[in-house]
């Protein structure tokens, strides 16, 4: 990502938005039990030889029958196949569990004045280059219901 404006009008006061970058992207799996309480896991080497991974990148955990976010990377180790998270596990993961990971640009940005243009990066977002094909979802958080228009520019570059 390079820059990123948005043109709040004086209804949105109050409203936020989020811009995630590629959602819920499968990376790979747990290769092995990871018991309540885990803050490293034990990972498939997709998980850690993947470009785009870095720390800050917020994760999921799924197994189909439950769906637990364990917060964000806070260290990737290649050479053991593991990667740190930010929040101890609340439940009990088998091997092949999926592991997603989310990379948002900005979240839950509370739309604070509505004087001026709202300006992100403008000198540049140090971030990777977005693949083609890349998805990017813009959730926005309407706060009292009533029918808004949103204004954003993101300029980026992909490869």
């Amino acid at each position: 990502m390079w820059k990123t404006e948005f043109h709040p009008l004086p209804n949105c006061l109050g409203d936020e938005f989020s811009i995630n970058i590629s959602p819920n992207t499968t990376l790979g799996i747990l290769t092995s039990i990871a018991n309540t309480g885990a803050v490293v896991l034990n990972v498939s080497s997709s998980v850690v030889n993947n470009n785009y991974l870095s720390n800050g990148m917020e994760v999921l955990l799924v197994n189909g029958l439950q769906t637990e976010y364990v917060g964000r990377i806070i260290n990737i180790n290649k050479y053991n196949l593991q990667i740190t998270i930010e929040l101890p596990l609340s439940n009990s993961f088998n091997m092949g569990t999926l592991i997603k990971i989310n990379t948002y640009m900005l979240k839950k940005f509370k739309i604070y004045q509505t004087s001026s243009t709202v300006k992100f990066g403008e000198k540049g977002i140090v971030m990777k280059k977005l693949p083609k094909n890349t998805i990017i979802r813009v959730e926005y958080k309407n706060n009292d219901g009533l029918a808004k228009t949103l204004y954003l520019d993101i300029e980026y570059y992909y490869s």
